[in-house]
């Protein structure tokens, strides 16, 4: 089943409010986006309720607005950040952790992240130069 769609992955209120197109222009982006999809759908499924994307493809542009690292996963189209429909984000983060590593998953990093005003998780099926480091964060809430 589907869960994510490739227009979520690529909507930001950012980019409409600063008049930036935010469609990759690249084949590859393209495909690593819906890649990225095809990996999430089944952890969406498992974990049974809606799960809001809130960044995921970020050009340029748009990274540099949101303070993103020259080296984010997100220009590529392989990362996002996501919370709960019902916000138990520690939850979620949790379960997609518990999923990652029972299941044996290639990924790059699984972080749950915060900036003092909110709390999400970020995911990164692989890094920008193409490692899976399955790297697993939880900073300091």
């Amino acid at each position: 089943m589907e869960y994510f769609k490739f227009s979520e992955l690529v909507r930001s209120d950012v980019a409409i409010k600063n008049n930036i197109n935010n469609y990759p222009k690249s084949v590859d982006v393209i495909t690593n986006l819906y890649n990225l999809i095809k990996f999430l759908n089944p952890m969406r499924e498992a974990w049974g309720s809606p799960v809001l994307i809130t960044s995921g493809y970020r050009c340029d542009q748009l990274n540099a607005i949101l303070g993103g690292s020259l080296k984010s996963a997100h220009k590529i189209g392989f990362a996002v950040d996501m919370i709960p429909k019902n916000e138990k984000v520690t939850d979620l983060f949790n379960f997609f952790k518990d999923y990652l590593l029972t299941n044996n998953l290639e990924f790059d990093e699984l972080i749950l992240e915060n900036n003092g005003k909110s709390v999400w998780v970020h995911f990164a099926l692989y890094s920008i130069d193409g490692k899976q480091r399955k790297k697993i964060l939880q900073l300091d809430l």
